[in-house]
């Protein structure tokens, strides 16, 4: 039948030569191509950006994730060039003069950095490949595209024990692997703040792919900003005509004078500002999160219902704005462990954890809130608001100055989600599968896989595949 046609496009050789020089005890990498930069199909074409390979790995030790995440990305963009919906599968594909297991291999791919090892094995396609893993799958409608990266390093734990002491090759192919399907809906559906819950009835039963950005803290400026809402991602089977709910966190702001208040949507802590304070100093509300979740309503109200909770961002906490200022910065959401607004006077609010809120902060006149679950805590006196999340970061309060407010943490836990990862600004990392986190730089106001969030929340919901 026309549904189990199956289109076969190879893009590129990565053919990795892995070699060691014993008399340094060091890895020596080359890389070359054995095929052209593009290769088309009858429906499928993909195209490499760049003409030149820009793997580089010469004279390279195994490396840590974070010298990983640094290389250049060999990136490629994958069309279809059908007039019909389509349905794809990327493989690497370990040929057979390959010497070196795929145990030893590390992969970045769309954000996540797993052992090539760790991907599920499929049909090899290659008749000299040995070996296939399939690194993802997506749809595309006629005419659309998709880009991706790739980055490959030898494992930072391998040693020369674990290769007998021999010098061994690594040699690959990506291949894509399509078939045309009864589909001619939208596959992508998007979710920009809008200061309520919205709602989102799955189309038809397959995988999704989900992404969550939470809100930044209140901001002045540039110079006085607050934390960076994080990044949460996952891959999840939904049924057709069931419905999910989703809150894009708000931003955090100013209360009005002499007021506390302030916290973005969704669980932003409020800021405080009383009376006897400086014209014109403002206190910020945290930022509030974004989740997806089975369950209607906001986050703190499913504590007792967290099964239903499918993924979460973090809001940053609030910022500040004094010439006598010394934590300016709320701070970041997202990931296993919000991060805390850190200064000298001690003041800024703590970062919420996968357990518990951030703890309340002694300062002139008391102590500030702390954070909850789904809430950021009341910064105290002249302070800032913490960051709404899984749990909550705390409110800031007054020492010698005024403090800003703690981040609140994400939530990628559900046992139904796979392929999770969750990423947030200069934060702490965790290699754990239940709170896998990544620090970035990386900060954007307009959605960007793999960045922390500047502004409102958001969310994405990708339909990656359809079950048969």
């Amino acid at each position: 039948m026309k549904k189990n046609i199956v289109f076969i496009s190879i893009s590129l050789g990565l053919i990795m030569l892995l070699g060691i020089r014993f008399s340094y005890s060091l890895w020596n990498i080359s890389v070359s191509q054995d095929t052209t930069n593009l290769a088309e199909s009858k429906c499928f074409e993909l195209s490499i950006s760049n003409k030149e390979n820009n793997i580089n790995l010469d004279n390279a030790y195994p490396i840590s994730n974070d010298k990983g995440k640094s290389l250049i990305p060999y990136t490629f963009t994958v069309t279809n060039t059908c007039d019909i919906t389509a349905q794809y599968n990327i493989n690497l594909e370990v040929l057979n003069t390959s010497t070196l297991s795929s145990k030893f291999i590390d992969v970045m791919f769309e954000g996540n950095i797993n052992l090539l090892s760790s991907y599920d094995t499929t049909d090899k396609v290659n008749t000299s490949s040995i070996e296939s893993r399939k690194l993802t799958t997506g749809i595309l409608k006629s005419k659309e595209s998709r880009d991706y990266s790739l980055r490959l390093w030898i494992d930072y734990n391998t040693t020369l024990e674990d290769l007998n002491n021999e010098a061994k090759s690594f040699k690959s192919k990506i291949i894509v692997v399509g078939k045309p399907i009864n589909y001619t809906g939208d596959t992508v559906f998007n979710f920009d703040y809008t200061g309520a819950e919205q709602t989102f009835i799955v189309p038809v039963s397959g995988t999704y792919k989900l992404e969550t950005w939470g809100a930044q803290g209140g901001s002045y400026n540039d110079e006085y900003y607050g934390g960076y809402g994080g990044y949460s991602t996952g891959i999840k089977k939904l049924i057709k005509n069931n419905t999910v709910f989703i809150n894009a966190g708000g931003s955090g702001f100013s209360p009005a004078f002499s007021s506390c208040g302030g916290g973005g949507y969704n669980g932003g802590g409020n800021g405080c500002r009383v009376s006897e304070e400086i014209s014109g100093s403002l206190r910020y509300g945290g930022g509030g999160a974004t989740h997806i979740a089975t369950k209607s309503g906001l986050l703190k109200t499913l504590k007792n219902s967290t099964e239903t909770i499918l993924i979460v961002s973090g809001g940053g906490g609030g910022g500040k704005n004094n010439e006598e200022a010394i934590s300016t910065f709320g701070g970041s959401g997202g990931g296993a462990f919000g991060v805390d607004a850190k200064n000298s006077s001690k003041s800024g609010g703590q970062g919420g954890s996968q357990t518990k809120g951030g703890l309340g902060i002694i300062g002139l006149y008391g102590v500030s809130e702390e954070g909850s679950f789904g809430m950021g805590g009341q910064g105290l006196s002249h302070a800032a608001g913490g960051g709404g999340g899984y749990y909550g970061g705390s409110g800031g309060t007054r020492n010698a100055v005024d403090g800003a407010g703690g981040g609140g943490s994400g939530y990628i836990g559900n046992t139904l989600l796979t392929n999770k990862v969750m990423y947030c600004y200069n934060c702490e990392e965790s290699n754990e599968e239940s709170t896998k986190t990544i620090s970035t730089t990386c900060s954007e106001e307009i959605p960007t896989s793999y960045c922390a969030k500047k502004g409102n929340g958001y969310a994405r919901i990708t339909l990656i595949s359809i079950d048969n």
